[in-house]
């Protein structure tokens, strides 16, 4: 979900292009993306489909930062120079073991770490059976990544570099500036 969160979004930086899995998205087969998350080797899969260079950023989002996919993708990021932004729940994952052969978890292998400030478990309303509802990881970490673009603006303009956003279809000229920006980006963003 925050994957797509940052992608072709009014206001939203048009350069996103999300490694949007099937395997590892709830739509298919949530119980089944829990396995493959965990599933060694299927980084290097995400990166032969969505090569990253030395001139991107990757965001890699896991709230218990501890499965193989996120953390081997980190690692795999990195080695290519990539600089590599982890989005968790630092409380989450410093509680649990890593579950992925580098024996490492998702902050740790991350240039720079957004902390959700997230519960472990994530759900934060404890129930009469004990058992917890509520999980907060979607909204914080929502408004985390639009801050995160917000301060890339910020920078960019102050650099004199003009951002290219998508502006909503729905205001006068909207249609018109992102056919523009989806010409421009389709040939290396598939999912436009």
């Amino acid at each position: 979900l925050l994957a797509l969160e940052l992608f072709y979004r009014a206001g939203g930086l048009a350069r996103v292009c999300p490694m949007l899995d099937e395997r590892l998205m709830l739509h298919r087969s949530a119980s089944a993306s829990t396995d493959w998350e965990r599933r060694s080797g299927l980084a290097r899969e995400l990166i032969a489909h969505h090569p990253v260079t030395e001139r991107d950023v990757l965001i890699i989002i896991s709230n218990s930062g501890r499965n193989a996919v996120p953390v081997e993708l980190a690692a795999e990021a990195r080695a290519r120079g990539t600089t590599v932004i982890a989005l968790t729940s630092l409380r989450h994952t410093q509680a649990v073991l890593a579950r992925n052969p580098l024996g490492l978890r998702l902050f740790e292998t991350a240039d720079i770490v957004l902390d959700n400030g997230g519960e472990l478990g994530d759900a934060v309303c404890t129930m009469a059976s004990g058992h917890r509802t509520g999980p907060t990881s979607t909204a914080v970490g929502a408004a985390l990544l639009q801050a995160v673009v917000c301060r890339a603006v910020e920078k960019l303009e102050a650099l004199g570099v003009e951002p290219e956003c998508f502006v909503s279809s729905n205001v006068d000229g909207g249609d018109e500036i992102n056919r523009s920006l989806i010409a421009r980006y389709k040939p290396l963003i598939d999912s436009l």
